[in-house]
């Protein structure tokens, strides 16, 4: 059989599946345009549940409806297809910075005013986990409680007067040590 021979039998083959799709699509025509357009409509109406754009510098972690959190996979900055009954989380991955205040009590008795700042940024690879494990809302339950504890149980046993007179880097390493410990170990 030559190349001619093979053309001539797929053309005669897809000419009859050519008639036999007019022919299913003539009989069915009202089915197929009713059922074209309540699909148009769903895709419409669920647009934003279905394609999830994620910013840059963001990732996205992924909760299916029946099997939950998906913890292999994290979503790259770009667009995901998802399905409309699934949810899509999107975490920031840049630095954050923060700024609060807080009263220590000393070794002393006396409370001293603490103006703090604190910096952070959460590692891409384990947005999956923190999400699974803390949620959206882990600075709040995590991030903060644990800079205030590192700077209450450092700051805690100077009396003033030796706070007032020790260098802030020294003060800033020991916390950031602290700091780093706890929260690589997750305690």
């Amino acid at each position: 059989m030559n190349f001619s021979e093979l053309y001539k039998k797929f053309m005669v083959s897809f000419h009859k599946t050519n008639l036999w799709i007019k022919h299913k699509y003539r009989k069915h025509k009202f089915k197929i345009n009713v059922n074209g357009l309540i699909l148009l409509i769903l895709l419409v109406y669920f647009w934003n549940d279905i394609f999830i754009s994620i910013p840059s510098g963001h990732s996205g972690v992924l909760w299916h409806r029946f099997s939950g959190t998906v913890t292999d996979d994290v979503y790259n900055e770009g667009l995901a297809v998802i399905l409309p009954i699934d949810k899509m989380f999107i975490y920031d991955l840049r630095i954050h910075n923060f700024n609060d205040s807080m009263s220590i009590l000393t070794s002393e008795g006396l409370y001293v005013n603490l103006k703090y700042s604190f910096r952070y940024r959460p590692v891409a690879d384990s947005v999956c986990v923190i999400h699974q494990k803390i949620g959206p809302d882990y600075e709040s339950k995590v991030i903060k409680p644990e800079v205030q504890g590192a700077a209450l149980s450092i700051l805690g046993n100077y009396p003033p007067e030796k706070l007032y007179k020790m260098s802030t880097l020294f003060i800033q390493s020991t916390i950031k040590h602290l700091l780093t410990k706890e929260l690589e170990t997750g305690s």
